[in-house]
């Protein structure tokens, strides 16, 4: 089996041994980076179809309409992003609450390491969705929080 570390904070290293083929350890980079592009995408606030969008979530109440040139919408539910506080991540499919009121779902989750908090993308009601507001998902307290949520700088 391969030797994990943490040398430095913030970083893995993995020391592969001889009876690792090179395939497996394609296979593990490749889920590594799979995960990584995952985070990136909450992180920046963009729906992926599954589990963000779901059948009958329209364009606006995604945060698409705009890029998609329609007119301008006041839907009655926002795909939102959360800032949690810890980086706890409640599995995608928890309640959100407001005041001990069910007020949207939880659709995406992850751990973000560039925030150090998790990050996450949820489906609120519209008086819900506004940055600052306090959200409850499975017992961990979140912000709403202003779209992308990290962005990274070019080199």
């Amino acid at each position: 089996a391969p030797t994990l570390s943490f040398p430095v904070a913030g970083t893995l290293m993995i020391e592969p041994t001889e009876s690792e083929s090179r395939a497996e350890i394609d296979r593990f980079c490749d889920a590594m980076i799979a995960i990584r592009r995952e985070i990136a995408r909450i992180e920046a606030g963009v729906p992926a179809f599954t589990p963000d969008l779901e059948t009958g979530l329209t364009p606006a109440e995604a945060g698409l309409g705009e890029a998609l040139g329609l007119p301008p919408d006041e839907p009655e539910r926002m795909l939102s992003a959360l800032l949690f506080e810890g980086t706890a991540t409640p599995p995608v499919g928890t309640p959100a609450l407001a005041d001990e009121q069910v007020v949207g779902e939880l659709r995406s989750c992850a751990r973000s390491f560039a925030l150090d908090a998790s990050a996450g993308l949820a489906i609120l009601n519209r008086n819900r969705s506004h940055p600052g507001t306090p959200i409850l998902v499975g017992g961990e307290r979140a912000l709403v929080a202003q779209k992308p949520l990290y962005r990274r700088r070019k080199m």
